[in-house]
């Protein structure tokens, strides 16, 4: 009995997947490395929490109509 020959496509995907395997030793390490570096500065980060905050007074007009839609209506620049 003869074997066939394997389409070229499914050789280049094989030689695609070996070169994979191959490099996934270097890439898990390095993976590894970085995590390690990361909780090496995290430990001894200084962790600094801010906000701002601006309070402006609200407008008391009573000209203005006060629908359930004036406010969304004043939002978009609609003069009511």
């Amino acid at each position: 009995m003869i074997d066939s020959p394997q389409p070229a496509a499914d050789r280049d995907l094989a030689i695609v997947f070996r070169a994979i395997g191959a490099g996934k030793y270097w890439f898990l390490v390095s993976i590894a490395a970085a995590i390690i570096v990361a909780i090496i500065y995290l430990r001894g980060a200084t962790y600094t929490y801010t906000i701002d905050l601006t309070v402006v007074p609200a407008q008391s007009s009573r000209s203005q109509p006060s629908g359930p839609l004036a406010g969304v209506a004043q939002i978009a620049g609609v003069s009511l």
